[in-house]
């Protein structure tokens, strides 16, 4: 219209003005529906203006000054605002479809990952609590198979402990029950005993059963506390001279008391080897114990240490009876015993669970002069 109109004009057409002004105030072009203006624009840059038809049009002018004129572009606000609408309305619809689709894809995809583990939830929540049997899940994705071995590695951890629980229990329940009635006894007799010599007689047995029994429970909990680490390697490396000098000593009163000489020969040599702390003090202390226990009065118990390319070899020799090669293998079974008198069975038990954590072999054979030789051979570190 007016020469800048045309048919098949856009809606907002109208709404969209522009005006050229001279610099010195004279209009010299405008659109056919911009609005009228006060006087000639004298300022570049945005700005607001409100047409006498109460309309608000936002503004721009710019200043050419090649041409020496000013260039007014006007929008009414009411068309910005119908087009701003527009363009989010056209933009924001299928933005939250968008984001209802993906968040539907995300959910299922999270929903279909996570049905493996709620399933082994659900199987882990309806064993019975003494189940320990290891988890058997079939098909698993490879993110859930360290979880699954994990889990069954903990199982049998804790089947293990539970065993050696329960084990230490029969183990105690069945050796104390008879000591314990035997005290029992000799507690009646002392009560009844008719005179002071049958008292103290009665009292002496006594005395002796619970020494029994305390060592006993004591070798139970040494034999407990060495089997969790049966297989853990050695934590230090040390000298057996020493710990042997002192564990020897520790045992002289027991000896003496039995009129017996302990005597250690060690030749010239580097005895240190991979060891566990204290742990080579039970061994020796259960193998002196045993060869002292066997001996008589006068005897001698020599305790010897060799090394050589492969191996550090202890060996405690006694003067006993010697054993019986029938039952040479048995005398590592858990109460085993070769006589009632010799103990509750369990110092050789305690021996092999020692030689087991080290690595080592235990060798028992009869002395050609009398007595029993036990070897206890150490292999050197590679």
């Amino acid at each position: 219209r007016g020469g800048f109109g045309y048919s098949g004009e856009h809606r907002y057409e109208r709404k969209i003005a522009f005006q050229i002004w001279s610099r010195d105030g004279q209009r010299l072009l405008q659109s056919e529906d911009a609005p009228v203006l006060a006087h000639a624009p004298t300022v570049s840059g945005f700005s607001v203006l409100r047409d006498r038809n109460r309309h608000d049009w936002r503004v721009f002018v710019m200043e050419d000054h090649r041409s020496d004129i000013w260039v007014w572009v006007g929008e009414r606000d009411d068309a910005r605002r119908k087009l701003i609408g527009r363009i989010v309305l056209h933009i924001l619809i299928p933005m939250l479809c968008g984001i209802a689709l993906l968040a539907g894809v995300v959910w299922w995809a999270v929903g279909w990952g996570v049905k493996p583990l709620h399933h082994m939830t659900r199987i882990i929540a309806q064993r019975r609590p003494d189940d320990l049997q290891p988890l058997e899940i079939a098909p698993l994705p490879d993110e859930l198979a360290p979880m699954q071995v994990a889990l069954n590695r903990l199982l049998g951890q804790i089947n293990d402990v539970l065993s050696r629980e329960r084990r230490f229990i029969a183990d105690a329940a069945h050796e104390l029950r008879t000591p314990l009635a035997v005290l029992r006894i000799h507690a009646q007799n002392a009560l009844a005993g008719h005179d002071e010599a049958e008292r103290d007689r009665a009292l002496q047995f006594l005395v002796q059963g619970v020494d029994r029994c305390t060592r006993l429970v004591s070798q139970l909990l040494i034999l407990a506390r060495m089997e969790p680490l049966e297989h853990a390697p050695p934590s230090d490396i040390a000298d057996l001279v020493p710990l042997i000098r002192q564990e020897l000593a520790d045992l002289l009163p027991l000896a003496a008391a039995r009129d017996i000489e302990l005597e250690l020969d060690a030749a010239t040599a580097d005895y240190r080897v991979p060891l566990h702390a204290g742990a080579i003090g039970i061994l020796l202390q259960n193998l002196v114990t045993n060869a002292i226990n066997f001996s008589s009065a006068g005897d001698v118990i020599r305790v010897t240490l060799r090394r050589d390319a492969e191996a550090v070899r202890l060996g405690v020799e006694d003067n006993g009876p010697g054993i019986d090669d029938a039952v040479r293998e048995r005398l590592f079974e858990r109460f085993f015993s070769q006589g009632e008198h010799h103990g509750a069975g369990l110092g050789l038990a305690i021996v092999a669970a020692v030689a087991a954590r080290h690595g080592a072999r235990i060798d028992l054979r009869n002395r050609p002069q009398g007595g029993l030789c036990a070897t206890v051979e150490f292999p050197l570190p590679k």
